[in-house]
């Protein structure tokens, strides 16, 4: 199996939570973390039908169309309705979110708050503006880039992208992920499913052979460590001329004891579970879990499908991760 490129892809969909105080706060750091580490991020408003498919909307965005994000950052606006001497001399300011973004199209503008040309632009100073590389009072309004305000943007968007490159290189002066990686399969020994030697067992819907899966743990050593696990599988096309499918692959976690050596008998409830994807790759992204031993199992979402895999792990911290090999115990 050829080893890609160190890319990693994650889709977040955030359609109908509004929890302004936390969760669209900590979306909106998390996307400015991204960014400002290079990632390129693109946004979407999921269509629903055929018909929604590139559908103008009254505000100007327009749905099942994807925007650029080109900036996200949190300047400090001037609150006009504060006019006294004390608030002049203290500088009365508040902090608004924003981020910009960019139609392919070069057309089809957000119109709202924020907007090209619009009043909130005159409460912010010209060194932040300049900064911005916004002009007052000389916007193109239809260049097709264009601001709006994150609270807006978490209610009209639905979908991000997001790509990140990350740095693995120990000679680094930015931070750096450890990368461990395995290569191993799903097979099956062409007999019944469930077999010792079985090693296809399916996802979690079918309970009688899922631990038959490859099955791998890892520890987490503290609270604050990010674990990244990308999935890959070959591509059986390879060297044919007519194209064949991709099997329909995920993973889930699970928690087990901390001294687990032994391979696990009975499916658990899992913690976390990546999507089920039939394409080349799928990613899970775990973070805050609690100090302790995991167990990950790669997955075909059927049993006896077969195919090979590549599993890389990347986390902010060295972590022990091995195969479970070893038969034994009840559980």
């Amino acid at each position: 199996m050829k080893r890609e490129p160190v890319f990693f892809c994650f889709l977040m969909v955030f359609s109908n939570f509004r929890d302004p105080t936390d969760h669209e706060l900590k979306l909106f750091n998390d996307l400015k973390t991204a960014f400002d580490k290079g990632a390129l991020i693109v946004a979407a408003i999921a269509a629903r039908t055929k018909e929604e498919i590139e559908e103008s909307l009254d505000c100007g965005l327009v749905k099942g169309h994807a925007y650029a994000v080109s900036a996200v950052c949190t300047i400090d606006v001037s609150n006009p309705t504060q006019r006294s001497l004390t608030s002049y001399l203290l500088g009365s300011k508040q902090k608004q979110n924003l981020i910009r973004l960019q139609n392919p199209w070069g057309e089809k503008e957000w119109n709202g708050a924020w907007s090209d040309d619009s009043s909130e632009w005159q409460n912010v100073s010209d060194s932040q503006l300049s900064a911005m590389g916004v002009e007052r009072g000389n916007s193109d309004n239809n260049d097709g880039d264009f601001w709006m305000p994150w609270e807006s943007f978490v209610q009209y968007f639905t979908d991000i992208s997001l790509c990140q490159l990350f740095n693995t290189s120990v000679f680094s002066f930015t931070k750096s992920y450890d990368e461990q990686i395995v290569f191993s399969e799903w097979t099956t020994n062409g007999k019944k499913s469930g077999a010792p030697d079985d090693r296809a067992g399916g996802c979690l819907n079918f309970q009688a052979t899922f631990c038959n899966n490859p099955q791998y743990i890892f520890d987490i050593p503290s609270p604050n460590c990010s674990v990244m696990f990308a999935l890959t599988q070959n591509d059986p096309s390879e060297g044919l001329k007519k194209r064949e499918p991709f099997v329909t692959i995920g993973m889930h976690v699970m928690k087990v004891e901390n001294n687990r050596q032994y391979r696990v008998h009975q499916a658990m409830h899992p913690i976390a579970t990546s999507d089920y994807a039939s394409g080349r790759s799928v990613y899970l992204h775990l973070q805050s879990l609690p100090r302790g031993r995991y167990l990950l199992v790669p997955t075909t979402f059927a049993p006896k499908e077969q195919a090979l895999f590549m599993l890389r792990i990347y986390s902010d911290e060295h972590i022990h991760f091995s195969p479970l090999t070893k038969v034994g115990g009840f559980s």
